[in-house]
């Protein structure tokens, strides 16, 4: 009776209770089902894509975006999507897709966004703002005339030297990529200075005839230039003054344009033609026209035609067709100064 009591507690207690009949150490789920339980998540991370752009551009740089990459999955370049776009304080047209990068022409600060779509994963967006700033050097350069002869004409009286110039409007350029359909002043205007002074006064200038008639010393040399006609009469330094003078004043004339050149005036000027943009190439090339030559005539004309109110006068000299006649006089030549113009601007 003991015995049999005994089984029977054991086997009613072991309905519903494996684990408790277990071995030590096994497992209570047993066999392939607990290894399942235990397999690792192999999920692979997303590409992580981060745009690099120029942070700082001056205006007219070619500027250069570029999408980078980094981990996730091997997808190849050509089946990833780039849609690229700019924004700034202009209504600018660029836009661009196909590509990880992205460059154009800088006209004035933008904000450069583009849309990365790669297969399996979200669309991501990013973005970074170009700063554009002037141009360091886009300047007004000052003349740098060479003097040269030449056969100035004259009426009652002979011209014995000029300064004479030009000016180069400033050129007009367009944006691109980014900046597509934003225009700048390209290149500044620009200025050219030529000194002429009359080729009678070089060493070898044009002969007039009855140099006989000069003086005495001349013996029966019947042409000659003035330049001869001075050594041989003892007046050199007449004529060496007479050059001297013409070439220092029509020098004045350069020296007073660079002076209004290298002023405030000048550089305040340049910089608003610099930072000028705009949608339509005619308008800009209109409004940078019209502000050029209003500093032009307001300013550096007159400076050139440059206020120069002392007179030089030569020593004696022998000159020819000095008062419209053709002769051959000895006497003072005055070099008139001007009272019109101003100095620099």
């Amino acid at each position: 009776m003991f015995d049999w009591g005994i089984i029977d507690c054991w086997e009613e207690g072991s309905e519903g209770n494996e684990e408790d009949m277990a071995p030590p150490g096994s497992s209570g789920g047993g066999g392939e089902g607990g290894e399942e339980g235990e397999e690792e998540d192999e999920t692979e991370e997303d590409i992580a894509f981060s745009l690099t752009c120029n942070g700082y551009a001056s205006r007219g740089d070619m500027v250069r975006c570029a999408v980078d990459r980094e981990g996730g999955p091997d997808i190849a370049e050509e089946e990833i999507g780039y849609d690229w776009s700019g924004s700034g304080s202009n209504t600018l047209e660029g836009s661009g897709t196909g590509s990880s990068w992205w460059s154009g022409r800088a006209t004035s600060t933008v904000t450069i966004s583009v849309s990365v779509d790669a297969p399996g994963q979200d669309e991501v967006s990013l973005s970074e703002t170009i700063t554009v700033g002037s141009r360091g050097g886009w300047a007004l350069e000052p003349f740098f005339a060479l003097e040269r002869f030449a056969n100035l004409g004259g009426s009652s009286e002979v011209v014995y030297g000029s300064f004479t110039h030009t000016t180069d409007d400033p050129t007009v350029t367009s944006g691109s990529g980014p900046w597509e359909g934003e225009y700048i002043a390209d290149d500044p205007p620009g200025v050219d200075g030529d000194i002429r002074v009359h080729s009678d006064l070089s060493s070898n200038g044009r002969r007039y005839s009855d140099a006989n008639t000069a003086c005495t010393k001349m013996g029966s040399i019947l042409r000659a230039d003035l330049y001869d006609v001075n050594r041989r009469c003892g007046t050199t330094a007449g004529f060496n003054s007479l050059y001297s003078i013409v070439s220092a004043h029509e020098a004045k004339h350069m020296e007073s344009g660079n002076d209004c050149i290298n002023s405030n005036t000048t550089g305040g000027v340049m910089a608003q033609l610099e930072a000028m943009t705009g949608s339509s190439r005619r308008d800009l090339e209109a409004r940078v026209r019209g502000r050029w030559m209003w500093y032009y005539s307001t300013y550096l004309r007159d400076a050139i035609t440059s206020r120069i109110s002392s007179s030089a006068t030569t020593s004696q000299v022998y000159t020819y067709r000095q008062y419209g006649t053709d002769e051959w006089t000895l006497g003072y030549v005055s070099i008139a100064g001007h009272s019109n113009g101003t100095w620099g601007c």
